[in-house]
């Protein structure tokens, strides 16, 4: 079992989160060189100081995001603002 404090960062990962661990991938991607992807399902997206999202995007690190589109559960806004801003940093994005 490793926390996010003990990432191995001397091995380049693509990482795969779903749901709540959708976020712990992108906060990952976001702060930690050793990843070099992220798949995102069902989760993930820019919410905001309130979730203590403070995280940007890293340029280059490619982005896929799976999600379903109308889901009730999830709120329609954050996917759209990370895929976004994924992209204003050159990085290579799916959002499906």
């Amino acid at each position: 079992h490793r926390d996010l404090h003990s990432f191995p960062t001397r091995r380049s990962s693509d990482l795969i989160g779903f749901s709540m661990g959708a976020m712990a991938v992108q906060r990952l991607a976001e702060h930690e060189p050793g990843v070099v992807g992220a798949l995102l399902v069902a989760g993930g997206g820019r919410y905001g100081a309130e979730f203590g999202d403070d995280g940007r995007w890293r340029g280059g690190i490619p982005l896929a995001l799976h999600r379903m589109i109308d889901d009730e559960w999830v709120d329609a806004e954050p996917a759209p603002r990370l895929v976004a801003e994924a992209a204003r940093a050159g990085s290579d994005v799916s959002d499906y």
